[in-house]
């Protein structure tokens, strides 16, 4: 039988924020090159939404959700959101 303390789920959170940090530090770098593409498809004229680019990523990522067994549904409406923070970066891009 395993002992468990609360220094045990202490550690586990820590090891959650470290998780976390990382998330959010990914999330930045995710929305300067958002950015950029705005740049790049204002210049070429192209618009900001391409569906054909996030169905296939969605697809990507569903499989992915059920590879780690993580909720599909959840890992589409975390990416929605994602992707509409992206457009708005873009948008402003556009916009400058």
């Amino acid at each position: 039988m395993i002992n468990y303390s609360i220094e045990d789920i202490n550690q586990l959170r820590v090891n959650i924020e470290k998780i976390d940090y990382q998330l959010i530090e990914l999330l930045g770098n995710r929305q300067t090159l958002a950015q950029e593409i705005g740049k790049i498809k204002a210049k070429l004229g192209l618009e900001i939404l391409n569906n054909d680019v996030w169905n296939n990523a969605s697809i990507v990522r569903q499989k992915l959700a059920k590879k780690y067994e993580i909720d599909p549904e959840l890992v589409h409406e975390i990416y929605e959101l994602i992707h509409q923070a992206s457009l708005k970066k873009q948008e402003i891009k556009n916009d400058k």
